[in-house]
């Protein structure tokens, strides 16, 4: 064991201040090592978040899919219901199609009028009171309000179709009735 004969001890040569590994080397190290940790916390910290909005995004697109969803069923439910009632016969002459029209539009004002088109593209059903403009018996297609309804033969029959109008912002919605041997027409 080294006597300690009172003289300051002796620092490594390498920690010596005047040595320039210790004045510039260190301190350049130290900062490079701080740095290196903090741009990966921080590339850590951004790959957290972006995981987070990733998945907070992916909950929030699901309800509003299912709100979405929901809000069309409760829209198109009175039209698949008037279209069931035709299918079955309960709805089998203009004046029942037009009371269970004005049924339908008492609960959603939005349906400005209902018609009923045949497989022929005739119209036998209109819910609209006034005589003048009655559709009853006219080729519907040309009609030229009423025209987007020759779109729905070339789409495959879905429940409800929706056809943008002639008139900027508003929207034809047509239920395809099929009966025993195939379309048996339209609500619209």
């Amino acid at each position: 064991m080294p006597e300690n004969d009172g003289s300051p001890a002796v620092a490594p040569r390498w920690w010596a201040p005047e040595n320039r590994l210790t004045r510039i080397t260190l301190p350049v190290l130290v900062f490079l090592l701080f740095a290196g940790i903090g741009a990966w916390l921080f590339r850590s910290e951004r790959v957290e978040v972006v995981n987070n909005v990733h998945v907070e995004t992916g909950l929030v697109r699901e309800q509003l899919a299912r709100r979405i969803e929901r809000t069309l069923g409760d829209r198109f439910r009175p039209l698949r219901r008037m279209g069931r009632d035709v299918m079955s016969g309960v709805i089998d002459s203009p004046p029942k199609f037009q009371a269970g029209a004005r049924s339908v539009q008492s609960q959603i004002p939005d349906y400005e009028q209902l018609i009923w088109v045949n497989s022929a593209g005739i119209c036998i059903g209109d819910s609209n009171d006034e005589t003048d403009q009655k559709l009853i018996g006219t080729r519907i297609v040309e009609v030229p309000e009423w025209s987007p309804l020759k779109q729905a033969g070339d789409h495959p029959r879905e429940m409800v179709l929706a056809l943008p109008h002639a008139t900027a912002g508003r929207h034809l919605f047509v239920v395809f009735l099929s009966g025993d041997n195939g379309p048996a027409g339209m609500l619209a």
